[in-house]
Parts: C-alpha cells; sequence; structure tokens
C-alpha cells in the first residue's frame, strides 16, 4: 500500500506418492487442457516445487493439475497425503510442507477429535421430530467452528469471520450475529470475544469502523481508495465540519517496511459504520451469562459509540442518518438512494442500544448516564413513530435528509416492532403486510423488497429481492417480540426448507432466491448463528436473565410437535436444558439444571384450558404456584438441579 515492489511467495505442494505430471495455469482460462495436451501459459514439471520453474508469472491467481499414477491389486489399500504450504520463508515453508507429509494422517486425526470433542462438550444439543431441523442446527455449529480465527494486532481478541470462502474481516452486523449465535456455547468468552474484537478497532473519537482485518483496519478515504493501516500507526484523528469526514495522521510507512524513513502522513477518512445492532447482541449476551464484568467493559465502548452517532450522525430527531449505502449492511438496496438516508432499521436498532445503555448504566450505578440515554431512546422512538410511519399504507419507511417519506417498501418496515415501540392496531397492519402473497409471503422468506416494487428481482445479487439470513432474523425477532410468534414460525419454517435445498442437505449461503428458496453467493455464512439463536429463544423458549438469576421457559412449537428436548444450554455458571412430551391430556417437561446459581424458574405453557393439576415430582403443587390467563399457563417451579413437571387436563 506505500511502495512499489514485489513480495516473494514461496509455495511447496506436495505428494506422498511419486507425482508423474505437472501443470500450472491461470485463473482464466490459461489452463485449458489436462495433462498431455497444450497448456498454452504453462509448464510440465516433474518436481513439486513449482515456483523453481517459474521465473515470472501475470494473473489472478494459480490453478495446478497434477497427476499420480496408482498400480493396486485386488483389496490393496494405499494411503495417499496431498499437502500445501505457503509463505515468504522458503526454508520454512519446505519444512512445514515436509511435516505435513510425514504426519499427515496424525494431524488429520487430531483435528478430528478436536471436532468430536467441540460437539460431545461444547454444542448444545437439539432433538425435534423434524429431522432436517436437527440437521440444520448442527450444521450451523459447524459453520461457527470453521470459520474462527486468532486476533492480530488490530483486533484484540479471537472472532469468527463472515466465511473463508471470501469475507475474512470483522464486521459489525456479522459479529453481532456470531455473538447471538455463539453465547450458549460452554465457553461463553467466544460470544463475549465476538463483540470485544469489532470494538476492539474503535477510534478514539468512539467511531466504529466497518470492518477490519486482523492486523490492520480497513481505513476508507473519498478520493485515494482504501488503506490498509495498523492502529498502532496512528498518530492523530481529528473530526471535521463534514459529518462523514475526519483527518488521520499516521505513521507511515508502516515499521515492517525497513530501510524506509519513517515520516507522517495525512489522510481524510470517510467514517463509514454499519447498523448498529452491536447493543442488541450486547445486551442479549449479558442476559445470558449475567457477566457484570462484561458488562461494564462493553459499556464503556458502546457508550462512546452512540455518543459518536449522536453527535455525527443525528440532525435533531435521534433517526440515524446513513451516508454511504454500504452502512446500512443493505448494500445496494434501492431504497437507500439518493443518499443520505434516514432508515427504519437503523433507527430501530440505534434506539434498541440507547436502552441496551440506559439499562446496562442504571446497573452499573452510573444515573445520569442511565437518564441521557433514556432521553435519546425516548426521542429516537417519538421520531421513528411521528415521521416514519405512513398511516395511509400502515407501513413505516425510510426517511429522506428533507423529511419525506420514501416509497419503498423493505423488511426495515418491521423493526420497530423489535423496539417495542409499536402500537397492537400499527402491529395488526404491519402483519397484513408480511402475509401478503403479493407483498412479502413468497416462497422462500423474506424478499428485501416488496415484490409489488419495481426494483424487485430475486435472482440478482443484492438487496432487492432476494432473501438474506441477517434481514430474516430482524423480521422474526420483530414479530417474536411482539407476541406473533406464529408469524416469526412460519418464516423460520419456510427459512429451514429454504437452507436446505436442493438437495435436503443444510447450507448457510450469502443469499436465496425468494421465489424459489435456491440458494446462491458465498457459502458456508456464520450468520447462520442467528437462525440458532432464533430456535433456542423463541421456538424452545429459553429466555434467561442471568443477571437476575431468573429464567423464563415459554415454548412456541412447530405445528405437529408433540415432543423435542434442547440441552447443554449454557446459562450463567450453570448448564441447562429441558425435555417436553405431550400426550393426550398431559404434558411433561423435564428440567435439568446443574451449577452454582440458583434460578427463579417459570414455565409458560400455551394450554386450551386450566389444568385439572399440575405435578412437581410427582406431588401436587399448590393452586398458587400456578395460573392460567389468555391461553397461556404460568407456573413457578422452584427448587435447583433436576426437576419434572406434569400438567394433567
Amino acid at each position: 500500500h506505500y511502495l512499489p515492489g514485489i513480495i516473494d511467495i514461496d509455495q511447496r505442494i506436495g505428494s506422498s506418492l511419486p507425482i508423474s505430471g505437472w501443470g500450472i495455469g491461470s485463473f482464466d482460462g490459461d489452463l485449458q487442457k489436462l495433462l498431455g495436451k497444450d497448456f498454452g501459459m504453462g509448464a510440465f514439471v516433474n518436481d513439486a516445487n513449482l515456483r523453481k520453474y517459474v521465473d515470472s508469472f501475470s494473473g489472478d491467481r494459480f490453478d495446478y493439475v497434477f497427476q499420480i499414477d496408482l498400480s493396486m491389486a485386488s483389496h490393496e489399500t494405499k494411503e495417499l497425503v496431498l499437502a500445501t504450504s505457503i509463505g515468504t520463508n522458503d526454508a520454512a515453508v519446505e519444512a512445514a510442507n515436509a511435516n505435513l507429509l510425514s504426519h499427515g494422517t496424525e494431524i488429520i486425526h487430531a483435528k478430528d477429535t478436536e471436532w468430536q470433542a467441540y460437539f460431545a462438550n461444547e454444542v448444545p444439543e437439539f432433538h425435534s421430530p423434524d429431522e432436517k431441523l436437527n440437521r440444520l442446527w448442527y450444521y450451523i455449529w459447524y459453520v461457527l467452528r470453521a470459520n474462527a480465527v486468532r486476533h492480530g494486532d488490530a483486533v484484540s481478541a479471537d472472532f469468527t469471520v463472515p466465511t473463508k470462502y471470501g469475507y475474512w474481516g470483522c464486521y459489525i452486523w456479522d459479529s453481532a450475529f456470531h455473538a447471538l449465535g455463539q453465547m450458549h456455547l460452554q465457553d461463553p468468552k467466544v460470544a463475549e470475544n465476538a463483540l470485544r474484537a469489532i470494538l476492539s478497532v474503535q477510534y478514539p473519537n468512539g467511531f466504529v469502523p466497518t470492518n477490519s482485518g486482523a492486523d490492520d483496519v480497513e481505513v476508507n478515504t473519498p478520493t485515494d481508495g482504501t488503506y490498509d493501516l495498523n492502529p498502532r500507526d496512528f498518530y492523530r484523528y481529528t473530526e471535521t465540519s463534514d459529518p462523514y469526514i475526519g483527518e488521520l495522521e499516521y505513521r507511515s510507512p508502516q515499521p515492517h517496511q525497513w530501510g524506509v524513513s519513517q515520516k507522517t502522513g495525512t489522510i481524510d477518512v470517510q467514517e463509514k459504520t454499519m447498523l448498529p445492532i452491536l447493543g442488541v447482541a450486547a445486551w442479549q449476551v449479558y442476559l445470558t451469562t449475567g457477566d457484570r464484568n462484561f458488562l461494564a467493559e462493553i459499556y464503556g465502548r458502546l457508550s462512546r459509540y452512540d455518543d459518536w452517532l449522536w453527535r455525527r450522525r443525528n440532525t435533531g430527531d435521534g433517526l440515524l442518518l446513513w451516508y454511504n449505502p454500504e452502512e446500512s449492511g443493505w448494500d445496494n438496496a434501492a431504497r437507500l438512494f439518493p443518499l443520505p438516508v434516514k432508515t427504519v432499521d437503523g433507527s430501530a436498532v440505534v434506539y434498541l442500544l440507547r436502552k441496551m445503555l440506559a439499562q446496562s448504566a442504571q446497573e452499573l450505578g452510573l444515573p445520569d448516564d442511565a437518564a441521557k440515554y433514556e432521553q435519546r431512546a425516548d426521542l429516537t422512538a417519538r421520531s421513528i413513530n411521528e415521521k416514519m410511519w405512513d398511516e395511509s399504507s400502515g407501513f413505516y419507511y425510510d426517511l429522506s435528509t428533507d423529511g419525506q417519506r420514501r416509497t419503498e417498501k423493505s423488511p426495515a418496515g418491521f423493526t420497530p416492532l423489535m423496539a417495542g415501540i409499536v402500537s397492537e392496531e400499527r402491529a395488526a397492519r404491519l402483519a397484513e403486510h408480511l402475509r401478503n402473497p403479493k407483498e412479502f409471503a413468497t416462497y422462500g422468506p423474506v424478499p428485501t423488497v416488496s415484490q409489488d416494487n419495481p426494483e424487485y428481482n430475486p435472482r440478482i445479487w443484492g438487496w432487492n429481492g432476494p432473501a438474506w439470513i441477517p434481514s430474516n432474523w430482524l423480521v422474526m425477532e420483530s414479530f417474536a417480540r411482539a407476541g406473533m410468534t406464529d408469524d416469526s414460525n412460519r418464516i423460520m419454517q419456510a427459512m429451514e426448507d429454504m437452507m436446505s435445498k436442493p438437495d435436503g442437505w443444510p447450507g448457510a449461503y450469502e443469499q436465496y432466491n425468494s421465489q424459489t428458496g435456491m440458494p446462491f453467493g458465498v457459502a458456508d455464512y456464520s450468520w447462520s448463528g442467528a437462525v440458532n439463536d432464533y430456535l433456542t429463544r423463541w421456538v424452545t423458549g429459553v429466555q434467561p436473565d442471568a443477571s437476575k438469576q431468573s429464567l423464563v421457559i415459554a415454548p412456541h412449537l412447530f405445528p405437529g410437535w408433540n415432543s423435542f428436548e434442547v440441552e447443554r444450554l449454557h446459562i450463567g455458571h450453570n448448564q441447562f436444558g429441558y425435555r417436553y412430551e405431550q400426550s393426550g391430556g398431559m404434558t411433561h417437561i423435564h428440567l435439568e439444571d446443574s451449577g452454582p446459581d440458583i434460578f427463579q424458574t417459570e414455565l409458560v405453557l400455551p394450554e386450551k384450558q386450566a389444568p385439572h393439576q399440575v405435578l412437581l415430582n410427582g406431588i401436587a403443587m399448590a393452586s398458587g404456584a400456578y395460573r392460567f390467563e389468555s391461553g397461556l399457563l404460568h407456573i413457578a417451579v422452584p427448587g435447583h438441579g433436576n426437576r419434572t413437571v406434569e400438567v394433567l387436563q
């Protein structure tokens, strides 16, 4: 990024059995034929060290083909180890490749043992009558683990990348979904670190950039492209009068470029951030772990972040203003243009960030801060309801900077439900849009723009028609929080089918055709952790508040389910799970709770009528221990450890 020049990369590709032929070529078609044919740009060699025979190469990347001749008798077995090593030190690369070839079997066995231990000890168990859903649950845990990476010079905590198939950075809203998906692992630091990681690259003025690499922060400039800078090379950062531009003085070039004298460079920085859903995730992680030290740590970062948002992205009404489409998370959505724009989902989510900060400040003994963030939240809520709601169409819309409502209906319009600031009448009207087959009720939910929009196209990459997992989570979470879990569950069931296309086996792709449900884009996306979050908190209904040692279990089962179980959820310092069975006129729930924390546990079960009797460990409970109202049976379950509740009709 600083000097012209060449970086020498050494690579070894080796095989434990003799290689009889090689070919190399570029990504864009140089390698056209197999061995023995004309390769065009390429070389035939009989050695694993390709670079030895190539003086220079220009292209997107190398592609390699090699041939191994095997002569095997009937019932004979041979073991083949293939290895590739890459680096900037020739001797180290050669040694690494030799080690892989010599110990490949042991290395793969060790990895297999490591994966088995992860699923046996770390991952929560989930068993339902739907085998396809069970497979999806465990596949998502695989994706989260497979995309884990180590911290670096810039990012101070281990984190999870969106996908190793293409997006290796640490991103704001991806990190939030990773934390939501990982918070019930046996090690609570995995989810906490997902948030620590992205917040560790926060600028001195509170700004949090959209994304970062492990070792370098991506710095966007208005005119000079993108720089990758290590935060240790920041010298001074100053906000300018432009609310989207800061001025960065930095040391250049970086210290690893030896022989070049150090100097100070100055560039303008686009303060490009992202949908501030970190507050939603941080609060949910805190409710799950009850870790007060984590809350205090994360509060300091998030409070400075909202102070920056309030100072730089507020036009007096508390709504969130975007200057770059990528900040919204919905990169190319037609609803965002022309810029700048005040988005519904950005404003609803920043309201939740401010509520989280107010609650956190209260718990941390900071009443003045609590009052400040509560006032900000109240203003934001009033502005959403007064300015973004359109009474004639019954929907919430984004705003232009002049206060005009835009006409594009998108799933963002449902997010005020998640904020809990919508009246019952408005919620009912929003539900009509979700259920309308001409708008959002597609086979593959939820289209990122309503089908009656001229821009709707479910087949082209982007946010103008395809369905995406993070926007689906926003919709499901919104309707579930509003008490309309029948609607959110229908989306989840359709997503299960969509995420199991085309062959019934699970996948987690970048996006899906909202008409057919077929996947496209990059694979193995970690934000699919949001799916397991929904299954845990809304389908199995496990709603913890470990900070108050309180646990509510309010299952919202899919139609036709009469049994399921979830086990090994990490809540507070405990390991928790339960089994649910319904047969005839009896509902049977067995609670398993081990650990030092003693939770006040409440069951909230859907029942058609008041029960004849409720038993705890085979003994009838006093009538004052439970109540039946509005189709729900509330049971206060005393005690600790393993308990069995039976409801007799």
